[in-house]
């Protein structure tokens, strides 16, 4: 009897400025996920988000994009993680220097390898607190993304 693994997909999305939009790779190479990371620029229209269609140890992605704060002394990168819960969502933000440990963390997501969130800060209110994708529509009248 064969015994046939379940492929699950993962999709890049990305962003390089409001004049580019979102975009999408379905399936990236290791490749394609670092030249997406190497592209980032500190805007709040340039991320990388890696989605998994199926949670990996309960997380459904994660995400970075360079913090643009004007005050901080030399590039991090802001990372977030998103793990599923039986009613909700815990999301959990950690700043890092080290772009090949970005790099590192999506690659290991791609391979289905949970990240390790130990010592990383829980945004969750933060981030319950944002307006809805709705309520950004109604207040800034042009057409967002989903």
């Amino acid at each position: 009897m064969v015994v046939m693994e379940k492929i699950i997909t993962f999709t890049l999305q990305y962003g390089r400025g409001i004049d580019v939009g979102m975009q999408k790779i379905i399936n990236p190479s290791p490749e394609a996920i670092e030249r997406v990371i190497n592209d980032l620029l500190p805007a709040a229209d340039h991320y990388a988000t890696l989605i998994s269609e199926a949670p990996i140890g309960n997380f459904e992605y994660v995400q970075t994009a360079i913090n643009a704060d004007d005050d901080a002394p030399e590039i991090e990168y802001l990372v977030e993680a998103h793990k599923k819960t039986d009613d909700s969502f815990i999301q959990y933000r950690q700043y890092m220097k080290d772009e090949n440990e970005v790099k590192r963390l999506f690659r290991m997501f791609a391979l289905e390898r949970p990240p390790d969130v130990s010592g990383w800060e829980d945004v969750t209110e933060e981030i319950k607190s944002l307006p809805s994708i709705e309520e950004q529509r109604k207040n800034y009248g042009r057409k967002l993304s989903n």
